[in-house]
């Protein structure tokens, strides 16, 4: 699960709604995987995201190689394999806000 969460995270990061709903599409065991899979905006992906964030960071949080961000401006959390922040809510827009919790 964490794997294929990790591939939605990035292209959302990438702002890739397409590469994003096909990673979500992966993960088949997850209510919110499914929205982010039929999504028909980045907005509407990234709703689901943020649900299927709270299952991410509960499964994540304490293994190694993995960091817990916030992001202050949509107040959302999410999980990621690299210290280096790349924001899925923000996406290009703005990569980088985002602190580690």
């Amino acid at each position: 699960f964490l794997e294929r969460y990790e591939m939605v995270r990035a292209r959302l990061a990438d702002d890739d709604l397409e590469g994003a709903r096909d990673a979500a599409s992966k993960i088949t065991d997850r209510a919110a995987a499914s929205m982010i899979s039929r999504a028909d905006s980045l907005n509407t992906a990234r709703m689901g995201f943020k649900k299927l964030s709270t299952d991410a960071i509960a499964l994540g949080s304490k293994q190694p190689g993995f960091v817990v961000f916030r992001c202050p401006m949509v107040e959302a959390d999410w999980l990621q394999r690299t210290s280096q922040v790349s924001n899925p809510y923000l996406g290009r827009k703005m990569p980088t806000c985002g602190q580690p919790k």
